[in-house]
């Protein structure tokens, strides 16, 4: 096992092409909009392009580059559901809001799908599926009920027992399987980045490199004005798309969105296929794909970091890594010839109950927020963007309740 670039993947150039640089410049002036957008990864990108598409007056601000954070780090898989299994979130959530909420997602990838095809975006995407892998007689257990509710309740879905996960992956550790037949993958820097180009062309502004330091509303005021390093924006409404970092920039949502770092690593490429799917496995805590070059892309093991990670840190793991690595080979040891090429951290946001804050922050009616993904950024960011976008400009939007921002409020 080597380790010979710490930088993430999909912002690598071996990734994308070309070195990652600045496509955007930063603001130097005070500036007027409807509405601003905190935060250039996928989800602000997306709530600009729906602002953008409903002809609301928008900026964009990133303090670093586009899809440069959280989404140049994550694994690019476009999931169904939530952090836990169909037939766990059903017993948490009630049978009602657990349907609703994977309706969402599935309704999430129509939404990115469509886009990509609309906008002529070329990021890797594909409708390959997933797996969720059982690793213990319990989750194959759960996976069981699972597929039976999905099936029952409207959903596309295959089970495969021990017999037939060891006959597709070629592996024998696993218990049972679901597999979801609507999910895919994407590059998500890729999809951002182009995304962001075509929001530019549009007259949309973007800045990178733009650092939002304070902004100051409250109940009785009727704008929003934020302070970067660079300039100001006065604005009607503002939304917090900064997911683990929100806390950062309103202190009222330490405890709601809470900063949880993965690792993750990419291997050279290997001549031999042996995945079709995105997979999840061990509820969720490891997950891999087989990109479309051969290399192999692992992330995972945050339940063994315990206290010895800083979560926000974007630095990998060593320790971490190597054990990572030695589960992944362990279970398909024909991996073990690929080496890492490259290896790092990313952080995510955790909501207290799994699913996501969309909504008004407390104390602020013209200021939003959307994050906490609990790991499934990409599984909602279509839908909750567009959400964000329709709640924004007209007071609501179907299903919002179930993101209700100030549910966890004392």
């Amino acid at each position: 096992m080597t380790n010979n670039n710490s930088n993430p993947y999909f912002l690598s150039k071996e990734s994308l092409g070309i070195d990652l640089e600045r496509a955007f410049p930063a603001l130097e002036k005070s500036m007027t909009a409807d509405i601003a957008v905190i935060g250039g990864g996928i989800t602000g990108v997306l709530i600009s392009y729906f602002l953008a598409e409903a002809g609301i007056r928008t900026i964009l601000l990133e303090g670093r580059m586009i899809g440069d954070a959280a989404t140049g780090r994550n694994t690019g898989f476009i999931l169904t559901g939530t952090v836990e299994h169909y037939s766990r979130a059903k017993a948490l959530l009630g049978a009602e809001k657990a349907k609703r909420l994977w309706q969402i997602t599935e309704d999430n990838h129509r939404i990115i799908s469509e886009i990509i095809s609309n906008e002529k975006l070329k990021c890797e995407y594909r409708k390959n599926g997933s797996l969720i892998l059982g690793i213990s007689a319990q989750e194959g257990t759960e996976l069981k009920a699972t597929y039976a509710d999905l099936i029952a309740d409207g959903f596309s879905a295959d089970y495969l027992d021990e017999a037939a996960c060891t006959e597709h992956l070629h592996c024998d550790q696993f218990t049972g399987a679901v597999r979801m037949q609507k999910d895919g993958e994407i590059h998500p820097v890729k999809f951002v980045q182009q995304l962001a180009g075509i929001l530019a062309k549009k007259g949309i502004p973007i800045f990178e490199h733009t650092l939002v330091e304070n902004f100051s509303s409250d109940e009785t005021s009727d704008a929003v004005l934020i302070e970067t390093d660079r300039g100001t924006v006065s604005c009607a409404m503002a939304i917090l798309a900064t997911n683990a970092y929100t806390a950062k920039l309103q202190p009222r949502l330490k405890d709601k969105i809470v900063p949880v770092q993965g690792q993750a690593f990419v291997t050279e490429p290997l001549d031999e296929m042996i995945f079709e799917e995105v997979i999840y496995a061990n509820f969720g805590y490891e997950y891999w794909r087989q990109l479309q070059n051969g290399r192999f892309l692992v992330g995972g093991f945050r339940e063994n970091s315990g206290n010895s990670v800083d979560n926000e840190s974007e630095s990998g793991n060593p320790e971490l890594i190597k054990g990572l690595f030695e589960y992944f080979t362990s279970l398909f040891p024909q991996a073990k010839s690929a080496q890492i090429s490259h290896a790092w951290a990313g952080t995510m946001g955790f909501s207290q109950d799994g699913i996501p804050l969309l909504g008004a922050v407390p104390g602020s009616p013209n200021v939003f927020v959307c994050g906490g993904y609990t790991g499934h950024g990409l599984g909602f960011a279509g839908s909750l963007g567009k959400m964000a976008a329709e709640m924004m400009i007209d007071g609501t939007s179907q299903n919002s309740d179930l993101f209700y921002s100030q549910r966890f409020a004392a």
